[in-house]
């Protein structure tokens, strides 16, 4: 019976995490999508010329955010959080570094990374690679 009780415990915060990480990715989507300029000039960017990528930047963002939230209902999709995070964080990180990126850039990084890190460790300690 505790064992039960500690896999449902485990499974939640698993499910935790991940409606965490997709409702991020929704709200920072939508904002990209609903109001660019605003998010570009908060973030640090210059605001000069077309805001078409920052609005696509928001689509793109909005439906990872959903395919994260399917996750919660379908194992297959995990991986895809798991691939999504690991690539971000270099892709920042080399930004931040090599393209004069605004210094915000550099706590997305690490908010990925923990995101990353987060998820990983849940993933472990439930066991979910072993079902």
């Amino acid at each position: 019976m505790a064992d039960g009780l500690a896999a449902g415990k485990r499974h939640r915060e698993v499910q935790t995490v991940i409606g965490a990480i997709g409702v991020h990715s929704c709200v920072l989507g939508g904002l990209m999508l609903l109001a660019p300029r605003a998010i570009v000039g908060l973030v640090g960017f210059p605001q000069t010329g077309p805001i078409f990528f920052a609005s696509q930047s928001g689509i793109f963002l909005l439906v990872l955010g959903l395919c994260y939230l399917l996750a919660l209902g379908n194992r297959a999709l995990v991986p895809v959080i798991l691939v999504s995070k690991a690539l971000a964080v270099p892709f920042l990180l080399l930004h931040a570094l090599f393209q004069g990126a605004p210094p915000l850039i550099w706590g997305a990084a690490a908010g990925d990374a923990a995101m990353l890190l987060a998820l990983s460790v849940v993933l472990y300690r439930s066991g979910y690679w072993r079902r």
